[in-house]
């Protein structure tokens, strides 16, 4: 067997769990939605959820056909990154809907490990680049660190505005990085 034969359905098993697990939750949300009270800011976030999937999977196929697996450790290390996007996933919606569920309220007691999350994923795409190509971007780590920022500022501030701006602008971000993403 080829080593794409062997790692798309170990990969591929973690995003659908992302994905379920989003769309699950989302469904969730939908039905009991007399007993929601319905925020923009978790809902970006939702979607930002999605895109990561997308982005990371399709990245996926370029790292597998550059890369060549030698032992467990390298695909530790790899499934790192669909690991931290379940996680991102797991974290964007409420699995429960209790009656008058906040989401602002669920999104504000959940921002921590959500954003942990993201700081998780951008600090692995590094570890990725590092421990297969021996290449350090520096380019890529400063701007990963000029995103960890905004998380951290996520965490710490309160202002409803101030995360639905950067929700917004990390959605819109992610959205046209993911229709500059080609093959090859």
């Amino acid at each position: 067997m080829e080593q794409f034969e062997l790692l798309i359905p170990f990969v591929g098993i973690i995003y659908a769990l992302s994905a379920t697990d989003l769309l699950v939750s989302a469904h969730r949300i939908i039905i009991e939605r007399k007993h929601v009270k319905v925020d923009i800011v978790p809902i970006l976030w939702a979607v930002i959820a999605f895109l990561f999937m997308i982005n990371a999977w399709w990245q996926f196929f370029e790292v597998n056909a550059n890369i060549e697996l030698k032992n467990a450790g390298q695909l530790f290390i790899l499934s790192l990154l669909p690991m931290t996007v379940f996680m991102i996933s797991a974290f964007s919606l409420p699995h429960t809907i209790k009656s008058n569920l906040s989401m602002w309220d669920y999104y504000d007691c959940n921002k921590y490990p959500l954003f942990l999350s993201h700081i998780a994923y951008l600090v692995v795409i590094p570890l990725i680049m590092w421990t297969f190509t021996d290449m350090i971007n520096l380019e890529v780590i400063i701007r990963n660190l000029a995103f960890i920022a905004v998380f951290v500022s996520l965490m710490l501030i309160k202002n409803w505005a101030w995360h639905f701006v950067i929700a917004l602008v990390f959605m819109v971000i992610i959205l046209y990085s993911t229709f500059q993403q080609t093959l090859g």
